[in-house]
């Protein structure tokens, strides 16, 4: 996620241009290839049990790149810094990846 994080924050400006010319679904497709091997990642954390299950995972997906864009923006605006941003985004994205861990009296019932 952070190699995705380090290309968007570099390419931040024109990502937003691409958005406003191409529009979201276009811009979308030329995603499909980092999305599927998020997928894949996501895919296999819930095949291990480490990454939830109670969501769907295309929602995980798109939470994912969501959250990296909010990474961007927050750049731009000044909010974090591109060294603070790596951070950030993994410890969000762990939260929201995380498999739950049932607490000990709600085990086995």
């Amino acid at each position: 996620m952070c190699t995705s994080w380090s290309i968007l924050d570099q390419y931040r400006r024109l990502h937003a241009v691409a958005l406003d010319v191409l529009g979201p679904e276009h811009l979308r497709r030329q995603h499909d290839r980092a999305f599927r091997h998020v997928q894949r990642l996501i895919a296999r954390g819930r095949r291990e049990g480490v990454f939830r299950t109670d969501l769907p995972e295309d929602w995980l997906v798109t939470t994912c790149y969501a959250l990296i864009h909010a990474a961007a923006d927050e750049v731009g605006k000044g909010e974090l810094t591109t060294e603070q941003a790596p951070g950030v985004l993994t410890a969000t994205l762990l939260s929201v990846l995380e498999a739950r861990r049932q607490p000990r009296d709600q085990r086995g019932q």
